[in-house]
């Protein structure tokens, strides 16, 4: 379903229920049921009293999105769903059920007595403003506005708004139950996992001469910008209560520790019957240079490598070696110095040379050699 601003007009299509000027009667209710319901370019669905009369309320379903986008041509009067009173009676109640719910570009959820279109003569009632109750998994505000309020003198109540989602995101918008009269603020509950309120938005509940209203946000998960706020203030009267309760599950955001922690695994012996040592002495040893980098966050150093500093000794020169050392080790062969002659006639050549002993002959004498000159001849003898 669509409710989309004319061509040629300067006021978007609209679904409205009025009760008119000096009437006493309660306004119509308007009830819509839907898949999808859009209204873009100033589209409007709204109830109000002009009477003395309470403005009928507003109720739409939509099992998968409501879009509340934009404004006018003129951008005098933005797309809108409202229930409102410019009279003494009192605006009525809007509730929304939807999956996602998205109000962006100017577009406004309100319940009240504002002044809305710049260029048409409407002007704020005294009455109370009504109860504003949203159930949306989604709620998503992008200078968008939800309000529940009265404008500078009137005499009204701040009306109450109930929020009930699992994620509901602001940026640059509004949600307030503020009162500019003397009326006091309204009250807001806002029941979230996740609430995010980013780029000067605000959440308020403020009054003027009345009371302040109270905010109370029930969350798992609050983020707040430094540009934005939450207050429920009164300027001349009493402060009202801010409330934010974060449950113990709430999303954490830590920052991871810098050093790395090792845990050590424990390595099962091959055959524990082998030793005496049981499971826990066995141990697991990471060794090397360098490692992991000091942050988890940083990038490691494409510059590191793994240096094995072990000397690898090829296959063939240790089985060399090792003959070599066999060798060394039996005895050395020499060049034979003797001989010696067994029982049976075999020559054995022997390390050892072999001991001679000379002996002499009794009958052994010397002979002297004498010679003898006959006629010029030498004859020896």
């Amino acid at each position: 379903m669509e409710v989309l601003r004319k061509p040629t007009a300067n006021a978007g299509s609209s679904i409205t229920s009025l009760a008119q000027r000096g009437s006493t009667g309660a306004g119509g209710n308007i009830k819509i049921e839907t898949v999808r319901l859009s209204l873009r370019s100033g589209g409007v669905i709204s109830s109000g009293t002009f009477g003395q009369g309470s403005g009928g309320n507003v109720s739409i379903t939509a099992s998968e999105g409501v879009q509340v986008i934009g404004k006018s041509l003129t951008g005098n009067s933005p797309s809108r769903i409202s229930a409102r009173t410019g009279g003494t009676g009192k605006a009525g109640n809007l509730t929304i059920e939807t999956g996602r719910l998205t109000v962006t570009d100017g577009g406004r959820v309100n319940i009240g007595g504002e002044k809305i279109q710049k260029n048409l003569n409407f002007q704020p009632g005294q009455g109370n403003a009504g109860t504003l109750r949203i159930n949306a998994d989604i709620i998503n505000l992008d200078i968008g506005t939800i309000t529940a309020g009265t404008v500078s003198g009137t005499e009204g109540e701040g009306g109450d708004i109930f929020l009930h989602s699992s994620d509901l995101r602001l940026r640059n918008s509004v949600i307030t139950a503020t009162t500019g009269g003397d009326g006091d603020g309204g009250n807001i509950t806002i029941n979230t996992d996740i609430l995010a309120a980013l780029e000067n938005s605000s959440i308020t509940a403020n009054a003027f001469e009345g009371r302040g209203g109270n905010i109370q946000i029930n969350t798992r998960g609050f983020f707040l910008s430094p540009d934005s706020q939450v207050t429920a203030n009164s300027e001349r009267g009493v402060n009202g209560i801010v409330q934010i309760n974060l449950s113990e599950n709430q999303p954490k955001i830590t920052k991871p520790q810098t050093e790395a922690i090792l845990v050590t695994p424990k390595i099962t012996s091959v055959c524990q019957g082998r030793s005496n040592s049981t499971v826990s002495n066995n141990r697991f040893v990471i060794t090397g240079t360098n490692g992991l980098p000091p942050n988890p966050d940083d990038i490691p150093d494409t510059n590191l490598a793994w240096h094995d500093n072990s000397i690898l000794i090829p296959l063939k020169n240790r089985l060399e070696e090792t003959k070599s050392t066999a060798l060394q080790e039996t005895v050395k062969i020499v060049e034979a110095q003797g001989w010696r002659k067994t029982a049976d006639g075999t020559i054995i050549l022997t390390a050892e040379p072999n001991t001679v002993i000379i002996s002499t002959s009794p009958s052994a004498h010397s002979c002297k050699s004498s010679a003898t000159q006959v006629s010029g001849t030498e004859i020896a003898l």
